[in-house]
């Protein structure tokens, strides 16, 4: 059994993964877990997303959604959302970037935690397991 949602990750399970388990007892990734000892919670925390305005179109983007980092931005700097700043690239504007500025972190600049160590494991396996069928097809 499958979940779309990271199920195993930080030992919690969705409705769906643990009504289709039969039985007393949950495995997920070769982990057994006894449906008793599992205790029923709400996900009732509303975490206030921060956003950031655009200053070409005035328009408001999630500051993960358009990679702005707060602790790292110069005040002097100007933000462009992803879409003008991909409309720029297009009218020639602005230049296609070629050295990465300070405050766009790179994946290895990222801390590592469980969740990140899950999915670079199953990213991995899962493009390895699509490159096996490629080369099979061919």
């Amino acid at each position: 059994m499958r979940c779309h949602t990271l199920c195993v990750v930080q030992g919690s399970w969705c409705h769906t993964c643990f009504s289709e388990s039969k039985g007393e007892k949950i495995v997920l990734e070769g982990s057994s877990h006894r449906k008793s000892d599992l205790v029923k919670k709400k996900h009732e925390v509303d975490e206030e997303e921060p956003w950031v305005a655009c200053d070409h179109c005035q328009g408001w983007v999630h500051q993960i959604c358009g990679m702005f980092n707060k602790g790292r931005n110069n005040h002097g700097q100007h933000f462009l959302c992803p879409d003008c700043l991909v409309r720029s690239v297009e009218t020639g504007e602005r230049q296609r970037m070629t050295v990465r500025p300070q405050a766009m972190l790179e994946a290895r600049d990222l801390p590592v935690s469980n969740l990140s160590r899950y999915l670079e494991h199953h990213l991995a396996a899962a493009l390895m397991q699509e490159r096996g069928a490629r080369a099979a097809q061919q």
